[in-house]
């Protein structure tokens, strides 16, 4: 273990990813080493591999600044980080595209477009793992402290995107799990579906408290 945190130390990318994501997920005797969540330790480590061009790192980064877990949130950095994603190849790059999509569908750190959205949301969806992706994100979005995938699941019921029938009754359950948890981007999605009735009667004191 300590030989691996050397290696990180001394700028070998690989061992940052692996320590960003075992201070990330909490992973036991990783390195023979028992690891607690640590998501400041876990950015630290993405943020050392992203300047190396590390697709996994400036994912996470992407994340973390769009959504401002333990980092200030910047949708301008995120657009950034995301941009140079799509450049790599692999399951990454995938989520680099549903993650643009994302931030042209809201207009987060860039204009918004509509058409560049859908440009990347099929993008997305046309990856050979896209199907199975999407299966599993809607499996893992009923555990309570998957946020991050509740929030993913809510986003495309309420927009009706990437195969998602629109459902504003589903996208209301899985935003609220996630807004609940703090993840800001499902608090402002909710708002939207209270500001407008969707799923929920219309509220604009609960939206304005979301928002």
């Amino acid at each position: 273990y300590q030989r691996r945190v050397r290696d990180a130390e001394q700028g070998d990318m690989d061992a940052q990813e692996t320590l960003g994501e075992c201070y990330r997920e909490g992973k036991h005797w990783t390195w023979g080493e028992k690891f607690t969540k640590d998501l400041k330790k876990a950015i630290h480590w993405y943020q050392q591999a992203a300047k190396q061009g590390s697709p996994v790192g400036l994912y996470w980064i992407g994340i973390y600044s769009e959504d401002g877990f333990e980092m200030e949130q910047d949708s301008k950095y995120a657009f950034e980080c995301f941009s140079q994603v799509i450049t790599s190849k692999g399951e990454y790059q995938m989520f680099g595209h549903f993650y643009l999509g994302f931030l042209y569908h809201e207009g987060h750190g860039v204009v918004q477009d509509q058409k560049k959205a859908l440009e990347q949301f099929e993008k997305f969806t046309s990856s050979e793992k896209a199907e199975g992706t999407l299966s599993q994100w809607k499996a893992f979005a009923y555990f309570d402290d998957e946020s991050l995938l509740q929030f993913r699941v809510g986003f495309l019921y309420k927009n009706g995107l990437c195969g998602f029938d629109k459902d504003y009754s589903d996208a209301v359950k899985y935003l609220t799990k996630a807004a609940e948890q703090g993840h800001c981007n499902a608090q402002i999605c909710l708002g939207s579906c209270y500001e407008n009735g969707e799923g929920v009667d219309k509220s604009s004191k609960i939206a304005r408290t979301l928002r």
